[in-house]
């Protein structure tokens, strides 16, 4: 586990927007505003389409949708759509 967390992502690209979408899950749960589970989800869908192999940028895009399922402030709350 320790390794796979390690390794970088396979570009600096897919980096910087990963680091972006891990601040805006860091506000998300600051500030308990979805808005911010819907950005980091953008960013981590466009740094998975440019490192489609990094395990570790398809588990935090998972998670907004968890995120936004449990969010009550999320429009999405309780949907059963984003979690198949």
């Amino acid at each position: 586990i320790e390794r796979v967390s390690r390794k970088p992502a396979g570009s600096w690209t897919a980096y910087d927007l990963t680091l972006q979408g891990d601040r805006a899950q860091t506000l998300a749960e600051q500030y308990w505003d979805a808005t911010y589970v819907y950005e980091a989800r953008r960013l981590y869908a466009e740094a998975l389409r440019i490192d489609p192999e990094n395990s570790k940028i398809c588990a935090k895009l998972g998670h907004t949708y968890v995120r936004a399922y449990a969010d009550p402030t999320s429009p999405d709350l309780g949907s059963q759509a984003d979690l198949k």
